[in-house]
């Protein structure tokens, strides 16, 4: 796993900046060349099926006791925020050149 590089000028993207634009527009500007480059693969997509599949997990996996459901919502809680840390790493950019 790598962060997204430029497919122009061959820049590699830190990872905040790549987050950030996942966050807000799925565009990233590189710095270096001053190329346009968009998401190719959707990674919010990647959150849409593994959210709902987290919550199906916790729903049925409720027991009559309350512990195991906390730690079954702190696990899907750790995994969740650890896919959204990865995002960076598993999203690709292109440009249209």
């Amino acid at each position: 796993m790598k962060l997204p590089k430029c497919n122009v000028c061959n820049h590699q993207f830190g990872w905040k900046k790549t987050y950030k634009s996942l966050c807000k527009s799925k565009t990233i500007h590189c710095e270096e060349c001053g190329t346009e480059l968009k998401a190719t693969n959707n990674g919010m997509l990647i959150l849409l099926v593994i959210i709902p599949m987290m919550v199906t997990g916790i729903i049925t996996n409720r027991d009559d006791s309350d512990f195991y459901f906390a730690i079954s919502l702190g696990a899907s809680v750790f995994v969740g925020l650890l896919i959204t840390l990865l995002l960076p790493y598993l999203i690709k950019y292109s440009s249209d050149k």
